[in-house]
C-alpha cells in the first residue's frame, strides 16, 4: 500500500508518519501542503498514493480544493495540531524536540491505529478500491517486535562473544608475560653462574 502523509510543512508530523509506516512495511512518502512548505505537496505525489492520510481535517479540506483527486482515491484525515496551547500544561514549558516526542508523536500514532483500522474494514466492504489487502496491523506489529527481540539476542550474542575474547587475550598476554619474566630470570641466572664460575 502506497500512503501519502500530508501536513503543514512536510517537516515532522508528516516525515514521522511516514517513517513510522515504512517501519510497518508500507510504501510510504510525505509532503507539505501550507505555502512555506520545505517538501511541497505536488499532484504527481497525489497521483502516486494510493492512500492519503493528512495529519489534520483542514490539510484535507485545501487538498481536495486545490488538487485532483483521482475517484476511489481514500483521503483520510487525522486531528493532531502541533499547536502547544492545545496540550496539557506540561508541554508548555518542555523543549521542542520532548513536545514532538512526549505529545505529538504518541498522538499521531495513537490515531493512526485507529484509522488503518477503518481503513481495513472499508477495504474489506470494498469502499477502497486502490488499497491491496495487506498483513493486520497487530500482525506487522507482533513480527516487528519479534525481529526486535531477536536482534537484543544476536547483540548479547556477540557482546558475550567479545567479552569471552578479551578476556582470553588478557589471559594469553598474562601468560606470555610471566614467561617472559621467566625467561629474564633465567638469562640473569645463567650470567651469574658464568661469573662465579
Amino acid at each position: 500500500m502506497k500512503i501519502l502523509v500530508v501536513c503543514r510543512r512536510g517537516v515532522s508530523r508528516g516525515k514521522f508518519l511516514a517513517d513510522h509506516l515504512r517501519l510497518l512495511g508500507y510504501e510510504t512518502d510525505f509532503a507539505g501542503i501550507g505555502e512555506n512548505a520545505v517538501v511541497p505537496l505536488s499532484q504527481n505525489k497525489i497521483d502516486w498514493a494510493e492512500v492519503i492520510m493528512c495529519v489534520r481535517g483542514q490539510f484535507k479540506a485545501s487538498l481536495l480544493d486545490h488538487f485532483s483527486i483521482s475517484k476511489g482515491k481514500k483521503v483520510i484525515s487525522l486531528e493532531v495540531s502541533n499547536d502547544r496551547t492545545k496540550y496539557s500544561p506540561e508541554a508548555q514549558s518542555v523543549s521542542e524536540d520532548e513536545f514532538r516526542k512526549n505529545h505529538v508523536n504518541p498522538l499521531l500514532i495513537e490515531q493512526l491505529e485507529h484509522q488503518i483500522q477503518h481503513l481495513y474494514e472499508d477495504n474489506k466492504s470494498g469502499n477502497v478500491t486502490h488499497v491491496k489487502q495487506e498483513k493486520p496491523l497487530s500482525q506487522i506489529l507482533a513480527e516487528q517486535a519479534k525481529r526486535v527481540r531477536i536482534q537484543k539476542k544476536e547483540l548479547a550474542k556477540i557482546k558475550e562473544e567479545e567479552a569471552k575474547f578479551t578476556e582470553e587475550n588478557e589471559k594469553e598476554f598474562y601468560d606470555d608475560k610471566l614467561l617472559e619474566q621467566e625467561m629474564d630470570k633465567a638469562k640473569e641466572l645463567d650470567m651469574q653462574r658464568a661469573k662465579d664460575s
